[in-house]
């Protein structure tokens, strides 16, 4: 996991299913094509990068983004 995620792949893993999940709740299975959709397609999007860029408690290194 390590080779994929980094050191911080606890978190990564997390946000990546978080933001997987809000946006099939939101939206479902299908592109988006509304404003709305796109929308919920980016706050997803950010928040797998804001779990990406955080460390776990207990890791050290340079986040790798």
């Amino acid at each position: 996991m390590d080779l994929i995620f980094g050191t911080s792949w606890k978190s990564s893993v997390l946000s990546l299913i978080a933001g997987i999940a809000l946006y099939f709740q939101q939206v479902g299975t299908t592109f988006p094509t509304t404003a709305g959709e796109w929308g919920t397609a980016i706050v997803s999007a950010l928040i797998f990068a804001w779990g990406r860029i955080t460390k776990d408690g207990d890791q050290t290194g340079v986040a790798k983004v």
